[in-house]
């Protein structure tokens, strides 16, 4: 098959004729499919400058997928996204894709009901072609901010290794990494129940949020909407010691801290700082607030704090 006319049936600029051309050449053997979908994870997988570009794949019909990444480098992507069509056999739609969000990364998606997710760093989600007939569900792994597209009729759910969140509309922010004891969901509007084993075990309101801890699910007021710029490419703490912090700066930029000084460990700081900037930079600002000094073995992927 020509290259270019692949491409640009991926991208959507053919006419419905030559659409109708490639759909029976993809399904003529598995070879054609593989090499379909060689070309089209090749396409979805951009580099993306965030101060100056924000490319987006624009497919054109109501079974599309559209994937958006905001960040410098590349988000892999497990289980790349197929353009349907709808003369494209049903049974294909059922297909799941899973994202994955490098360390220091962090993607943004348009699911195939308008959803709106952004990934944080080392985070992934899994999501079907197409939803069913009566329910949206994800997977998630690690951190996501959902603006939901309303439908009563067809309730969204995410679920994650802990408990799982229904909502019919709303936006809110989810934190579960399946490696940590760490569950938290910030609601900022609209409303969503905290669910285990198809219970409802918490309804939350505007404002709030639920965490978990020793003592079970506990629900907060949100205080400031600051951390939610992660989403935006920055790191935010608010009067976080200095431990806490590391252990952010541990999963957003996939590398050991070690604090070897007990005296500065529960220092408290706040502020913010931009994600692309790095580790050491936040160490060098940090720097001029306290008096330490930092390794780092490159080698063996740590830094050493005394």
């Amino acid at each position: 098959m020509n290259q270019e006319k692949l491409r640009k049936y991926i991208e959507g600029t053919l006419s419905s004729t030559e659409k109708k051309d490639i759909v029976h050449w993809i399904n003529e053997s598995k070879e054609h499919m593989q090499e379909y979908m060689s070309m089209r994870r090749l396409y979805d997988l951009l580099i993306w400058n965030e101060d100056s570009v924000k490319a987006k794949s624009k497919l054109s019909t109501k079974r599309d997928f559209v994937v958006e990444v905001l960040k410098i480098a590349a988000v892999v992507i497990l289980v790349f996204s197929l353009t349907y069509y709808l003369f494209i056999p049903n049974d294909l739609i059922s297909q799941k894709q899973t994202i994955y969000v490098p360390a220091g990364q962090r993607a943004r998606i348009t699911l195939i009901d308008g959803t709106e997710v952004w990934l944080n760093a080392k985070s992934s989600l899994t999501f079907p072609s197409q939803f069913t007939s009566d329910n949206r569900e994800v997977h998630l792994n690690g951190e996501g901010y959902f603006k939901v597209t309303p439908n009563k009729e067809k309730p969204f759910r995410v679920v994650t290794s802990k408990y799982n969140i229904k909502v019919l509309g709303t936006e809110f922010n989810v934190l579960a990494y399946d490696n940590t004891s760490i569950f938290e969901t910030a609601l900022i509007k609209g409303a969503v129940d905290i669910e285990s084993n198809g219970n409802r075990l918490i309804s939350l309101k505007p404002e709030t949020k639920v965490i978990l801890s020793k003592d079970g699910l506990k629900v907060l007021s949100i205080k400031h909407h600051n951390y939610f710029l992660w989403k935006d490419g920055i790191i935010s703490f608010e009067n976080e010691n200095l431990e806490a912090l590391m252990k952010k700066l541990e999963l957003y930029y996939d590398i050991k801290i070690q604090i070897k000084s007990q005296k500065i460990s529960t220092k408290r700081f706040t502020g913010k700082f931009r994600t692309k900037d790095g580790v050491e930079h936040v160490l060098r600002v940090l720097q001029l607030s306290i008096d330490f000094i930092y390794e780092k073995d490159e080698q063996n992927n740590i830094i050493t704090i005394r």
